[in-house]
C-alpha cells in the first residue's frame, strides 16, 4: 500500500520541510500552495513529492484538487 501526505500551505519554511520529511519515510507526498513556481521546483528537487497550485482561500480549489487525484 502507498503511504500518501497532503501537505497545505506549502513554503520555504514548515510546509517545505513537512514535504521533505515526509518523503524521506517513504511517503508521495501532495504540496498544495499558491506558489506554482516555488511548488513545482521543489517538486522537481525532491523524489516523491508533487506540486498541486491551489488557493488554499478557495474551498471548492482545495476540493477540486484533491477529487482530481483520487479518481
Amino acid at each position: 500500500m502507498n503511504k500518501v501526505c497532503v501537505v497545505m500551505g506549502v513554503g520555504p519554511g514548515n510546509g517545505e520541510a513537512f514535504g521533505r520529511r515526509f518523503s524521506d519515510e517513504g511517503f508521495q507526498v501532495a504540496m498544495l500552495s499558491r506558489s506554482e513556481d516555488y511548488l513545482t521546483q521543489l517538486a522537481q528537487s525532491v523524489t516523491g513529492t508533487h506540486a498541486f497550485p491551489c488557493d488554499l482561500m478557495e474551498p471548492e480549489q482545495i476540493t477540486a484538487v484533491l477529487a482530481a487525484k483520487a479518481a
